[in-house]
Protein backbone atom coordinates (compact mmCIF):
# COMPACT_ATOMS: atom_id res chain seq x y z
CA UNK A 1 0.00 0.00 0.00
CA UNK A 2 1.77 3.32 -0.76
CA UNK A 3 2.21 6.27 1.59
CA UNK A 4 -0.87 7.99 0.12
CA UNK A 5 -3.03 5.41 0.42
CA UNK A 6 -2.34 4.35 4.01
CA UNK A 7 -2.68 7.83 5.10
CA UNK A 8 -6.28 7.93 3.44
CA UNK A 9 -6.96 4.75 5.26
CA UNK A 10 -5.81 6.14 8.87
CA UNK A 11 -7.99 9.57 8.10
CA UNK A 12 -10.82 6.88 7.26
CA UNK A 13 -10.72 5.10 10.49
CA UNK A 14 -10.34 8.07 12.37
CA UNK A 15 -13.71 9.53 10.79
CA UNK A 16 -15.12 6.53 11.35
CA UNK A 17 -14.42 6.16 15.11
CA UNK A 18 -15.51 10.20 15.72
CA UNK A 19 -19.08 9.16 13.77
CA UNK A 20 -19.21 6.02 16.12
CA UNK A 21 -18.71 7.94 19.73
CA UNK A 22 -20.93 10.87 18.32
CA UNK A 23 -23.67 8.40 17.94
CA UNK A 24 -22.83 7.10 21.39
CA UNK A 25 -22.99 10.82 22.92
CA UNK A 26 -26.00 11.65 20.95
CA UNK A 27 -28.17 8.71 21.79
CA UNK A 28 -27.11 9.25 25.42
CA UNK A 29 -27.77 13.24 25.36
CA UNK A 30 -30.75 12.48 24.14
CA UNK A 31 -32.06 9.84 27.41
CA UNK A 32 -30.84 12.18 29.55
CA UNK A 33 -32.76 14.91 28.71
CA UNK A 34 -36.55 15.38 30.10
CA UNK A 35 -39.79 14.30 28.66
CA UNK A 36 -37.92 12.60 25.98
CA UNK A 37 -36.77 15.59 24.41
CA UNK A 38 -34.05 14.80 20.83
CA UNK A 39 -31.27 16.92 21.70
CA UNK A 40 -31.40 18.44 18.32
CA UNK A 41 -34.80 20.02 19.27
CA UNK A 42 -32.71 22.36 22.09
CA UNK A 43 -29.97 22.53 19.61
CA UNK A 44 -31.86 23.88 16.82
CA UNK A 45 -34.30 26.14 19.25
CA UNK A 46 -32.76 27.96 21.48
CA UNK A 47 -35.80 28.72 23.60
CA UNK A 48 -38.38 26.05 24.15
CA UNK A 49 -42.09 27.19 24.92
CA UNK A 50 -43.67 24.20 27.07
CA UNK A 51 -47.25 23.71 28.74
CA UNK A 52 -47.09 23.03 32.11
CA UNK A 53 -48.71 19.99 34.34
CA UNK A 54 -51.52 21.35 35.79
CA UNK A 55 -51.95 24.09 38.55
CA UNK A 56 -53.37 21.92 41.57
CA UNK A 57 -56.06 23.46 43.82
CA UNK A 58 -57.67 26.42 42.12
CA UNK A 59 -60.28 27.43 44.32
CA UNK A 60 -61.96 30.63 45.07
CA UNK A 61 -60.26 31.16 47.91
CA UNK A 62 -56.72 29.18 48.79
CA UNK A 63 -53.52 28.56 47.90
CA UNK A 64 -52.62 26.49 44.23
CA UNK A 65 -49.73 25.02 43.50
CA UNK A 66 -47.40 23.63 41.12
CA UNK A 67 -43.98 21.46 41.32
CA UNK A 68 -42.40 21.98 38.78
CA UNK A 69 -40.37 19.48 36.56
CA UNK A 70 -36.63 19.64 37.06
CA UNK A 71 -33.91 19.17 34.56
CA UNK A 72 -33.82 22.44 33.03
CA UNK A 73 -33.44 25.91 33.33
CA UNK A 74 -36.33 27.79 33.56
CA UNK A 75 -35.68 31.51 31.85
CA UNK A 76 -39.96 32.90 32.59
CA UNK A 77 -43.15 31.33 33.59
CA UNK A 78 -46.46 32.41 32.24
CA UNK A 79 -49.90 31.78 33.63
CA UNK A 80 -52.60 32.48 31.32
CA UNK A 81 -55.74 33.85 33.78
CA UNK A 82 -59.32 32.74 32.97
CA UNK A 83 -62.78 32.96 34.89
CA UNK A 84 -62.83 35.64 37.13
CA UNK A 85 -59.73 35.54 37.98
CA UNK A 86 -58.09 38.97 38.37
CA UNK A 87 -54.52 40.06 39.58
CA UNK A 88 -56.23 41.78 42.83
CA UNK A 89 -57.43 38.02 43.73
CA UNK A 90 -53.97 37.04 44.13
CA UNK A 91 -52.56 38.15 47.09
CA UNK A 92 -49.22 36.36 47.13
CA UNK A 93 -47.07 34.49 44.35
CA UNK A 94 -44.22 32.33 45.46
CA UNK A 95 -41.27 30.37 43.85
CA UNK A 96 -39.86 27.98 46.44
CA UNK A 97 -36.96 26.28 45.62
CA UNK A 98 -34.99 23.70 47.84
CA UNK A 99 -37.68 24.86 50.61
CA UNK A 100 -36.44 28.83 50.13
CA UNK A 101 -38.63 31.23 49.23
CA UNK A 102 -36.63 32.95 46.42
CA UNK A 103 -39.81 34.85 44.87
CA UNK A 104 -42.57 36.59 46.62
CA UNK A 105 -45.16 39.32 45.46
CA UNK A 106 -48.84 40.00 44.70
CA UNK A 107 -49.65 39.61 41.18
CA UNK A 108 -50.32 43.34 41.01
CA UNK A 109 -46.65 43.79 42.40
CA UNK A 110 -45.11 41.29 39.60
CA UNK A 111 -47.27 43.09 36.55
CA UNK A 112 -45.74 46.42 37.63
CA UNK A 113 -42.11 44.94 37.98
CA UNK A 114 -42.76 43.83 34.06
CA UNK A 115 -44.24 47.05 32.71
CA UNK A 116 -41.31 48.86 34.59
CA UNK A 117 -39.12 46.48 31.86
CA UNK A 118 -41.17 47.46 29.13
CA UNK A 119 -42.83 44.25 29.26
CA UNK A 120 -46.48 43.82 27.99
CA UNK A 121 -49.33 44.11 30.57
CA UNK A 122 -51.48 41.76 31.62
CA UNK A 123 -54.47 43.40 31.02
CA UNK A 124 -53.60 43.17 27.35
CA UNK A 125 -53.32 39.04 26.98
CA UNK A 126 -54.33 37.92 30.50
CA UNK A 127 -51.22 36.78 31.10
CA UNK A 128 -48.77 37.32 33.57
CA UNK A 129 -45.21 36.48 33.41
CA UNK A 130 -42.78 36.01 36.10
CA UNK A 131 -38.95 35.97 34.95
CA UNK A 132 -35.76 34.57 36.01
CA UNK A 133 -33.87 36.60 33.97
CA UNK A 134 -33.49 40.50 33.32
CA UNK A 135 -34.91 42.12 30.38
CA UNK A 136 -33.15 45.09 28.60
CA UNK A 137 -29.63 44.87 29.14
CA UNK A 138 -27.65 45.69 26.27
CA UNK A 139 -24.90 42.57 26.46
CA UNK A 140 -26.18 39.89 24.25
CA UNK A 141 -26.04 37.03 27.31
CA UNK A 142 -26.15 39.10 30.30
CA UNK A 143 -29.46 38.85 31.02
CA UNK A 144 -29.35 35.05 30.97
CA UNK A 145 -26.88 34.84 33.90
CA UNK A 146 -30.32 34.27 36.61
CA UNK A 147 -31.83 31.90 34.73
CA UNK A 148 -33.08 29.00 37.27
CA UNK A 149 -31.13 25.52 36.66
CA UNK A 150 -32.19 22.74 38.00
CA UNK A 151 -30.70 19.34 38.59
CA UNK A 152 -27.65 19.79 38.20
CA UNK A 153 -25.03 22.34 40.76
CA UNK A 154 -24.06 25.55 39.18
CA UNK A 155 -22.53 28.85 40.35
CA UNK A 156 -25.86 29.88 41.23
CA UNK A 157 -26.99 26.39 44.01
CA UNK A 158 -23.06 24.64 44.26
CA UNK A 159 -24.84 21.73 45.71
CA UNK A 160 -25.09 18.29 44.52
CA UNK A 161 -27.46 18.75 41.99
CA UNK A 162 -28.57 21.96 42.55
CA UNK A 163 -31.69 22.97 42.34
CA UNK A 164 -33.52 19.64 43.36
CA UNK A 165 -37.05 20.53 43.86
CA UNK A 166 -39.11 24.04 42.75
CA UNK A 167 -42.69 24.78 43.54
CA UNK A 168 -44.51 27.70 42.62
CA UNK A 169 -47.69 28.48 45.19
CA UNK A 170 -50.49 31.16 43.88
CA UNK A 171 -52.62 32.68 47.03
CA UNK A 172 -56.47 33.00 45.87
CA UNK A 173 -59.03 35.43 47.47
CA UNK A 174 -62.37 35.87 46.97
CA UNK A 175 -62.77 34.49 42.89
CA UNK A 176 -65.22 32.49 41.36
CA UNK A 177 -64.73 30.10 38.99
CA UNK A 178 -60.98 30.98 38.85
CA UNK A 179 -58.79 29.15 36.01
CA UNK A 180 -55.31 29.01 35.58
CA UNK A 181 -52.81 27.81 32.90
CA UNK A 182 -48.83 27.67 33.15
CA UNK A 183 -46.21 27.65 30.57
CA UNK A 184 -42.39 28.26 30.57
CA UNK A 185 -40.28 28.99 28.62
CA UNK A 186 -37.10 26.46 29.46
CA UNK A 187 -33.39 25.81 27.62
CA UNK A 188 -31.34 22.55 28.82
CA UNK A 189 -29.93 22.43 32.01
CA UNK A 190 -27.00 24.56 31.72
CA UNK A 191 -24.62 25.83 34.67
CA UNK A 192 -23.65 28.63 32.36
CA UNK A 193 -26.62 30.01 32.29
CA UNK A 194 -27.14 30.33 36.27
CA UNK A 195 -24.34 32.21 37.23
CA UNK A 196 -26.65 33.69 40.21
CA UNK A 197 -30.11 33.43 41.48
CA UNK A 198 -32.33 36.23 41.09
CA UNK A 199 -34.21 36.88 44.59
CA UNK A 200 -37.58 39.39 44.26
CA UNK A 201 -38.70 40.05 47.99
CA UNK A 202 -40.95 42.38 49.72
CA UNK A 203 -39.98 44.02 53.08
CA UNK A 204 -42.37 46.35 54.84
CA UNK A 205 -41.48 49.57 56.00
CA UNK A 206 -43.85 51.83 58.84
CA UNK A 207 -42.73 55.43 58.13
CA UNK A 208 -43.79 57.80 60.38
CA UNK A 209 -45.96 60.84 59.64
CA UNK A 210 -43.96 63.92 59.24
CA UNK A 211 -43.81 66.68 56.97
CA UNK A 212 -40.49 66.02 54.24
CA UNK A 213 -38.73 64.26 56.64
CA UNK A 214 -36.47 61.89 55.73
CA UNK A 215 -36.58 58.22 56.55
CA UNK A 216 -34.41 55.69 57.39
CA UNK A 217 -35.41 52.32 56.64
CA UNK A 218 -34.99 49.11 58.72
CA UNK A 219 -34.12 46.28 57.09
CA UNK A 220 -30.72 45.15 56.99
CA UNK A 221 -29.41 44.64 53.34
CA UNK A 222 -25.88 44.08 53.77
CA UNK A 223 -23.95 41.32 55.13
CA UNK A 224 -25.56 38.75 53.49
CA UNK A 225 -23.29 36.57 51.02
CA UNK A 226 -26.38 34.73 49.72
CA UNK A 227 -27.69 38.01 48.26
CA UNK A 228 -24.54 39.72 47.41
CA UNK A 229 -25.67 42.54 45.33
CA UNK A 230 -28.65 44.48 45.30
CA UNK A 231 -29.91 45.45 41.72
CA UNK A 232 -33.23 47.09 42.22
CA UNK A 233 -35.30 48.78 44.76
CA UNK A 234 -38.94 49.68 44.57
CA UNK A 235 -40.59 51.45 47.00
CA UNK A 236 -44.62 51.23 46.95
CA UNK A 237 -45.70 54.65 46.96
CA UNK A 238 -45.77 57.25 44.38
CA UNK A 239 -43.11 60.18 43.68
CA UNK A 240 -45.49 62.87 44.92
CA UNK A 241 -44.65 60.94 48.52
CA UNK A 242 -41.39 59.65 47.83
CA UNK A 243 -39.65 62.68 46.97
CA UNK A 244 -36.17 61.44 47.08
CA UNK A 245 -34.12 58.64 48.27
CA UNK A 246 -30.23 58.45 49.15
CA UNK A 247 -27.96 55.05 49.66
CA UNK A 248 -24.99 55.27 51.91
CA UNK A 249 -21.89 52.24 51.98
CA UNK A 250 -20.01 52.47 55.04
CA UNK A 251 -21.35 56.23 55.48
CA UNK A 252 -20.14 57.23 52.17
CA UNK A 253 -23.33 58.39 49.99
CA UNK A 254 -22.83 56.45 46.61
CA UNK A 255 -26.68 57.53 45.77
CA UNK A 256 -28.98 60.68 46.00
CA UNK A 257 -31.88 61.78 43.63
CA UNK A 258 -34.70 63.46 43.54
CA UNK A 259 -37.20 61.11 42.48
CA UNK A 260 -38.13 63.44 39.52
CA UNK A 261 -34.69 63.04 37.98
CA UNK A 262 -34.81 59.37 38.78
CA UNK A 263 -37.59 59.07 36.20
CA UNK A 264 -35.97 61.26 33.89
CA UNK A 265 -32.64 59.29 34.14
CA UNK A 266 -34.45 56.46 32.99
CA UNK A 267 -36.57 57.56 30.45
CA UNK A 268 -33.29 58.39 28.81
CA UNK A 269 -31.99 55.01 27.61
CA UNK A 270 -35.68 54.07 26.71
CA UNK A 271 -35.33 50.37 28.03
CA UNK A 272 -37.53 51.36 31.73
CA UNK A 273 -41.06 52.96 31.83
CA UNK A 274 -41.99 54.86 35.21
CA UNK A 275 -44.66 53.44 37.03
CA UNK A 276 -47.81 55.07 38.94
CA UNK A 277 -47.67 54.46 42.35
CA UNK A 278 -43.78 53.54 42.72
CA UNK A 279 -40.44 55.07 43.18
CA UNK A 280 -38.04 52.57 41.49
CA UNK A 281 -34.25 52.68 41.46
CA UNK A 282 -32.23 50.35 39.18
CA UNK A 283 -29.18 49.60 38.78
CA UNK A 284 -29.61 48.35 35.03
CA UNK A 285 -31.18 51.61 34.28
CA UNK A 286 -28.76 51.52 31.38
CA UNK A 287 -29.09 48.22 29.78
CA UNK A 288 -25.77 47.29 32.03
CA UNK A 289 -25.12 46.10 35.53
CA UNK A 290 -24.20 48.10 38.05
CA UNK A 291 -25.54 46.39 40.96
CA UNK A 292 -24.63 47.44 44.58
CA UNK A 293 -22.33 45.18 46.44
CA UNK A 294 -23.75 44.60 49.80
CA UNK A 295 -22.45 40.78 50.54
CA UNK A 296 -19.11 42.31 52.39
CA UNK A 297 -20.10 45.32 53.36
CA UNK A 298 -20.02 46.28 57.00
CA UNK A 299 -22.99 48.89 56.87
CA UNK A 300 -25.47 50.25 54.57
CA UNK A 301 -28.14 52.50 55.05
CA UNK A 302 -31.02 53.53 52.99
CA UNK A 303 -33.44 56.33 53.45
CA UNK A 304 -36.41 57.75 51.69
CA UNK A 305 -37.96 61.79 51.87
CA UNK A 306 -41.32 62.19 52.58
CA UNK A 307 -44.09 64.45 51.55
CA UNK A 308 -46.25 63.64 54.51
CA UNK A 309 -45.37 59.92 55.68
CA UNK A 310 -47.79 57.79 58.20
CA UNK A 311 -47.78 55.10 55.36
CA UNK A 312 -47.07 51.49 55.69
CA UNK A 313 -44.82 51.38 52.80
CA UNK A 314 -43.46 48.20 51.03
CA UNK A 315 -40.50 47.88 49.35
CA UNK A 316 -39.52 45.11 46.85
CA UNK A 317 -35.88 44.55 46.77
CA UNK A 318 -33.92 42.30 44.16
CA UNK A 319 -30.92 40.78 44.65
CA UNK A 320 -28.73 38.26 43.04
CA UNK A 321 -26.89 35.48 44.91
CA UNK A 322 -26.88 31.92 45.75
CA UNK A 323 -28.61 29.04 46.78
CA UNK A 324 -26.58 27.09 49.86
CA UNK A 325 -29.05 24.37 50.68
Amino acid sequence: MSLIHKRHAAEAAKHAKHAHHAKQHGSAAKAMLPNGLAARVLSVLPVESRLLSPVQNVLATGTAYLDLSIGVTYRAIHLLFSGTLTLAMITGIRIIANGQVIHSVTATQRDMLNQFEKMVAYSTNRVLTIPFVRMGMKGSNTGYFSGLCTGRASPQCPIPNGIRTLRMEIDIVGATGPGLIAYADVVDADPAQALQLWRTEVWNEQVPSGSGNEYTHTHKYQGDVNRATFHRFSFGAADSEVTAFRMLVNKQEVINRNSKVNEQIQAMQSLRASQSGFVIWDSSEDGNSHPLKLGNVADFELHTTHAAGGINMPVIAESLGVLNA
